[in-house]
């Protein structure tokens, strides 16, 4: 069974179920459908970050909000992103965050990371 060092999260899409592995996903695969009743449904892909790698971002990201809020960061949303395999933020506004988005950038990994722009939540 894959490890997590390899393990990169898993989609469910179209009757099938998509699992992530870092490095040869084939072998991983292989490996998996001999261990399921449905070896059918399963499909792997290849992906560049491990969930653990994603989740550690992201709980930074989450241990750091409270300080980034106070320094005038505007964070709306943070979260594992699977389909995209990053971490995306949510930005109240993107422009005005430029310096900050590099920062995280260089401390956590380049393109782990994904901004957007944020929308503020109205009450209906």
């Amino acid at each position: 069974m894959a490890h997590p060092d390899v393990y990169a999260g898993d989609l469910l899409t179209h009757g099938h179920l998509y699992v992530g592995f870092i490095g040869d996903p084939a072998e991983h695969l292989a490996e998996l459908l001999r261990l399921v009743a449905r070896p059918e449904l399963l499909r792997a892909f290849e992906a560049t970050y491990t969930v653990m790698q994603l989740r550690s971002v992201m709980n930074r990201v989450t241990a750091d909000s409270e300080q980034l809020q106070h320094g005038g960061i505007q964070l709306r949303s943070w979260a594992v992103d699977n389909d995209r395999n990053r971490v995306s933020v949510g930005l109240a506004r993107l422009e005005a965050n430029a310096t900050w988005i590099i920062t995280l950038r260089e401390r956590d990994g380049g393109d782990l990371l994904t901004f957007f722009q944020a929308s503020t939540a109205v009450p209906v």
